[in-house]
């Protein structure tokens, strides 16, 4: 495809080639980072939306009542999934990992979901994500130090991609500008610093062309300023060189 080109084409397609690249690595390395940015903003969000009702619950175990007995408590995460849309549910589990409070009624009474019992450690709050939930919990301990079950918070990671397909479009507008700006100044550049070497490859290329035409053995090339100092001499005494081997070559097979 760059058989024809010359070295100034060659040389501002790759220069050019290798900006896109480059844009496109960075402005996908940035989208990377801010999309895990925003899933960890929203992990904290609602860790501490879970370390809230796990205050509240605690507090009420402490008064000497059992986990199942704090009724309080459903109307208390039903009241928080009602105040914010992207809460998909919250449950409440005892040391089994059965579910004792859900703001999904029909969940109640059931195991612990397989998804979330790997990941739901005694002593220690937790996250993960499914490619349809994000949800975080953390352990409810009595005022005894013991484990007795524990919270998960569901919310939709959709609000996440949502965000990220946002910067992603400007990210991109401004990526796209800045490469085209960026082409532009690396083309005038290329030419400008291959300009004198251009001039001089262009003079020992018509010096090459005149000494090789036989026709006109007597040809002069016409000076120059871009002329290297000697090519011209060195080049016609190779010419002379090469037609007097060729000579002798033609002699020899004569001879035999």
């Amino acid at each position: 495809m760059l058989g024809n080109a010359s070295l100034t084409q060659r040389m501002t397609i790759t220069v050019v080639l290798i900006l896109i690249v480059a844009a496109t690595l960075t402005a996908t390395l940035n989208i990377l980072k801010f999309e895990r940015v925003v899933a960890d903003r929203e992990a904290a969000i609602y860790g501490f939306e879970v370390s809230d009702i796990k205050r509240v619950v605690e507090d009420s175990m402490n008064l000497g009542l059992a986990l199942n007995m704090l009724r309080n408590t459903q109307a208390l995460i039903d009241r928080r999934n009602a105040e914010d849309p992207v809460i998909q549910g919250i449950s409440v589990y005892d040391e089994q990992r059965h579910v004792l409070f859900d703001t999904d009624r029909q969940r109640l009474g059931e195991p612990l979901d397989r998804r979330w019992q790997a990941l739901a450690p005694d002593q220690a709050a937790w996250a993960g994500r499914t490619p349809d939930t994000a949800f975080t919990g953390a352990p409810l301990v009595n005022s005894f130090g013991k484990s007795v079950g524990g919270i998960v918070l569901r919310y939709d990671p959709n609000r996440i991609s949502q965000t990220v397909t946002g910067v992603l479009l400007e990210v991109t507008v401004a990526t796209l500008e800045v490469t085209l700006i960026a082409c532009v100044i690396a083309v005038a550049g290329v030419w400008w610093l291959i300009r004198d070497a251009r001039h001089r490859l262009q003079a020992m290329g018509s010096g090459l062309a005149a000494l090789a035409d036989e026709n006109q053995p007597s040809t002069r090339l016409p000076a120059s300023a871009d002329d290297e100092p000697g090519f011209t001499r060195a080049a016609r005494e190779t010419l002379y060189r090469l037609r007097r081997a060729e000579r002798l070559i033609e002699r020899i097979g004569l001879r035999k």
